[in-house]
């Protein structure tokens, strides 16, 4: 049976990741999905819509 770990993490400088295993052990391989955020697109208006 597969384990899975959920973890949250911020990118780090250089657009890098850094995440601890605590059940793993060195040199074992894992599989690692990276599932970013949707980004929610603001819709801009000009300054006349506004006052309009």
């Amino acid at each position: 049976m597969h384990s899975a770990l959920h973890i949250t993490t911020k990118v780090l400088p250089g657009n890098k990741i850094e995440i601890e295993i605590p059940e793993a052990q060195i040199g074992d391989s894992v599989d690692v999905f990276v599932v970013l955020p949707e980004k929610v697109e603001t819709k801009k208006r000009s300054a006349i819509k506004i006052i309009e």
